[in-house]
């Protein structure tokens, strides 16, 4: 997952600020 960040950095990090901020119950794992 991490070398998609190179392409979809933007969407990706907008989607985890999202959940983090949120505190969704999703498991992101250690990332």
């Amino acid at each position: 997952m991490a070398a998609n960040l190179s392409r979809n950095g933007p969407a990706l990090q907008e989607a985890y600020v999202r959940v983090v901020t949120e505190k969704s119950p999703t498991d992101w794992g250690p990332m």
